[in-house]
């Protein structure tokens, strides 16, 4: 029986390449890992986004609704809200005029009325499923609209 030379010197070589091929291999996933989790997680914000923009969207339409049918006016809307989700509606100064989405406590975006419209309170904070009653009322020396949680 004949030993082939030339086999033993490839086994050995490739022995000799595998911690090298392991070490790349290892910094290839390590570079990659956290650029996949950064993926994923802004792919959850920009769902959550999708969905809080199709609410946001549902409440100011009806806000319009309410504001154009003039003083005294109301209606209710629904509001689905994701869980770690929030709608800030309201605020001082320019954020009056706005309602803002949360999720996990940060901020995804901002919304601001086509026409200024104050919303009463000064800031609602809606964090649930839940029924809105907006009802346009004289307030301030202007009409505004009234947010209650029902």
């Amino acid at each position: 029986m004949q030993i082939d030379r030339d086999s033993i010197r490839t086994d050995r070589k490739g022995i000799l390449d595998l911690p090298l091929k392991l070490m790349v291999t290892m910094i290839i996933l390590a570079l990659s890992v956290p650029l996949i989790v950064e993926a994923v997680d802004n792919n959850e914000m920009d769902m959550m986004d999708f969905e809080m923009e199709q609410e946001v969207v549902k409440f100011k339409n009806a806000v319009s609704a309410v504001h154009y049918s003039g003083e005294g006016s109301s209606r209710t809307v629904e509001l689905d809200i994701p869980p770690g989700c929030e709608i800030i509606i309201g605020g001082t100064g320019a954020d009056a005029y706005s309602v803002r989405t949360f999720f996990e406590g940060e901020q995804i975006s901002v919304y601001y009325f086509e026409k200024p419209v104050v919303t009463i309170p000064i800031e609602t904070i809606i964090t649930s499923d839940c029924t809105l009653l907006l009802k346009s009322t004289y307030y301030d020396g202007r009409v505004g609209i009234e947010v209650t949680v029902l």
